[in-house]
Parts: structure tokens; sequence; C-alpha cells
């Protein structure tokens, strides 16, 4: 099953039914908002803001474990995880999309993984599923629609900071330094626990802004009004990539064996739950 992850600026997901809502309590506390069991034709899919409902729920204070146990639990297979970001590069033009091919996390204070009770050790090569990549990337291309709307590149790496300010310009200066390309809040360590969920992941990125590097500021203004400008193509992709999700039957070919990573310690009670 798929599970989809509405960043900054999506909320709800509109041209969908809602069959029913959850309310799933996790080893890891509650989830930022219900989770939403939907459907498309005959294609039936997860749906959470990860901010909640109503944007209430900072980056920082997400309880990204609780979301992607949960979504596990109800039985995703793979994840795809929309994310609003500002752009570290001259060609990740504000108001395009793109794929995350990796990411570089600089976030200080968040729970990184589910494992902070027994030792397991795992490598994060790769965190974006190759196939999902590949199918999305295709699908672009073959529409005019969304070919003309994405960035054209191989690499796109994620520098994902703390919040909830944003960047000083000589941290701007850093990232691009160290090759980042587009800059967030959120997708770590979402990403770090879907791989230790053995869920695929795929990020879709819509750029809003250009960061602080060119000298003017970031404003929340001018990130939500980007975002809304994108939204019908966010809309259209999801769309479409629900119906090639469906259209084969998913395997992971890279998800983890938590056995094989697994070195010592007690495992808890629902490290079956993840192992599955």
């Amino acid at each position: 099953m798929l599970a989809i992850i509405g960043g900054s600026g999506l909320y709800h997901l509109h041209g969908v039914r809602v069959l029913k809502k959850e309310t799933p309590e996790t080893p890891f506390g509650t989830t930022s908002a219900p989770i939403s069991v939907c459907a498309v034709e005959d294609h039936r899919f997860l749906f959470i803001p990860r901010h909640g409902e109503f944007h209430s729920v900072p980056p920082s204070s997400i309880n990204f474990r609780a979301n992607v146990f949960a979504l596990k639990e109800l039985g995703a297979t793979a994840v795809l995880s929309v994310s609003a970001v500002g752009s570290l590069q001259e060609e990740f033009v504000p108001g395009k999309f793109c794929f995350v091919t990796d990411f570089a996390d600089f976030t200080k204070k968040r729970a990184n993984t589910f494992f902070d009770g027994c030792v397991v050790h795992w490598s994060p090569i790769p965190l974006v599923c190759p196939e999902l990549r590949e199918k999305s990337s295709n699908l672009v291309k073959s529409s005019q629609n969304l070919k003309s709307a994405f960035v054209d590149a191989e690499k796109v790496v994620y520098v994902c900071i703390e919040g909830p300010r944003f960047s000083t310009p000589p941290e701007t200066a850093f990232y691009r330094m160290i090759g980042g390309d587009i800059i967030g809040m959120t997708a770590c360590p979402e990403v770090f626990l879907i791989k230790e969920a053995g869920m695929g992941y795929l990020n879709l990125a819509v750029i809003t802004d250009y960061d602080c590097w060119k000298e003017q500021a970031v404003t929340v203004q001018e990130v939500m009004s980007k975002f809304r400008e994108s939204i019908e193509v966010v809309k259209e992709f999801i769309q479409q990539f629900i119906r090639l999700f469906y259209s084969t039957n998913y395997v992971n070919k890279n998800k983890l064996n938590l056995e094989e990573c697994y070195v010592g310690g007690e495992k808890p009670e629902w490290f079956e739950t993840l192992r599955k």
C-alpha cells in the first residue's frame, strides 16, 4: 500500500475519496494528525499531513516516529513525501519541482531512530528507492504538462536544518559549498525512519524560494504563496503516481534486513512490526 505525507500547504487531498480516518496509538505516542484511508478509483492509499491538519505542529515537534510507525502498522510498503523547500543552486528555480536523491542531516534535537534501546547498525545507501524514482521520472518525462514543471537533474541533495528559523547567509554558503541543492526542515529524520521501517521512499520537492544566498531574506508569505501556485501540479502528479504505483506489484528491493542489522540488546515488542 502507498502512503502519502503532505508538507507545508498540503493538508488535505482533493479529488479523492476518504473512506475512513484512523487515529492510531503507537509505542512512540500519537501521530501529527489522523491518518486518512483514501481511494482513487479502486486504489487505496494512506495520507497524513506531517504538520497536522491546520499546520499547528512546528518542524522540531513533529512526532516522526509515531507517523512512520503508524503508516507501517496500517500496511504501507512505500511512501511519497511532499516537501516545500528552498533552492541552493541557480538551476533549482522557485516554482519548479524535483525528486530528491540524497540527504544531508543538520538537525540537532530530533529522535532520529527507532532503535535507541538496542543496537541496530545499518547503511543509508540508498535512502531513496531507485525504482520509485525511476518510475516517477519516466512519468514526468512522458507528460508534457509535468515535464515543463520539473528541474532536469540526475542528482538532488536535500539539506535538512532544524528550524524553525531560516538559514543565515554564512550557513547557506556552507550548505552550497558541501553540495546541497535544496534546503528544508522536515525530510530528516523522516527518511531514516522510513528506511528503518522497511518502506520505499520518494520525496517530491516543491521549490518555493532561493533561501538567502541571493541576498534576499526568505519570508513565510513567499513560501506559502509559491506552494499555492504549485498545488495544481502537485495534485496532478499525485493522481498519476497513484495509478502508476498500483499498475505493478511494488516490492522494495532495498529493504533493510533488520535481523542482519541487529547487534545486541533487548528487542522491543514492536521490532517484529518494523521487520515485516
